[in-house]
Parts: C-alpha cells; sequence; structure tokens
C-alpha cells in the first residue's frame, strides 16, 4: 500500500495564465512504501481541517480527506510513469491549487484511496 509523506506542496500555474491552460496541485515528498503510478485514484489525510461548533456550545475538530487522481509523477527533473520508495518524488494531482499553494498540504500522507 503507497504511502507518501507531504513535504512540499505547490502551485504551478502562473498569475494571469488562460483557464484551459490550468494545471493541478503538486506534493512533493518521499515515498515510504508501496509504488504510486499516473492515473492512480489517492486521497490526501486528514484533508481539511474545520473545527465545527455543537449547539451546546461545544467545538469539535472535523477532518475531511481530499480525494484525487496522480496526473503526473517527477523525480529529478524526469517524466515518470511510476514512482517507488526512496529519493524526492513531485506528484502531479487534479487538486484545486489554492489547497496546495504556499505548503499548505506540508505533514499530511498521500495514499491509495480507501487504503489509509
Amino acid at each position: 500500500v503507497p504511502r507518501l509523506i507531504v513535504i512540499r506542496s505547490f502551485d504551478v500555474n502562473k498569475p494571469g495564465q488562460d483557464v484551459t491552460s490550468l494545471q493541478g496541485g503538486v506534493a512533493g515528498g518521499s515515498i515510504l512504501q508501496g509504488v504510486l503510478r499516473v492515473g492512480d485514484e489517492v486521497e490526501v489525510r486528514p484533508g481539511i481541517v474545520t473545527k465545527k461548533e455543537g449547539p451546546d456550545g461545544s467545538t469539535s475538530v472535523v477532518c475531511s480527506p481530499i480525494f484525487s487522481k496522480i496526473s503526473s509523477l517527477y523525480a529529478e527533473g524526469n517524466d515518470l510513469q511510476y514512482a517507488v520508495p526512496g529519493g524526492l518524488i513531485g506528484v502531479g494531482t487534479r487538486i484545486d491549487p489554492t489547497l496546495t499553494r504556499a505548503d499548505r498540504l506540508v505533514g499530511q500522507v498521500l495514499g491509495l484511496r480507501g487504503k489509509l
């Protein structure tokens, strides 16, 4: 079961870029185990963390995982079809770039959908 710890995340789109050529966010990190392939359905956990206030005034933390698909894999400037443990891997996803901008996914875990 593949598992990647996110060390960096960023948006590769330039300001003012045409809407038709926008790309999803990129997560960079090291694969701890397993193999990631282009086209795999993945999830990022814990994902989006929000505080929810109950009717009695108590607050609870709600985590909603982010689901996506791998659109590209990069290592050392090379385009990959699959990635194995060892070294740093850039995972191009279809995640909304605003969620990956400015290292917002750092510390989260990326893995196959339903397997984390």
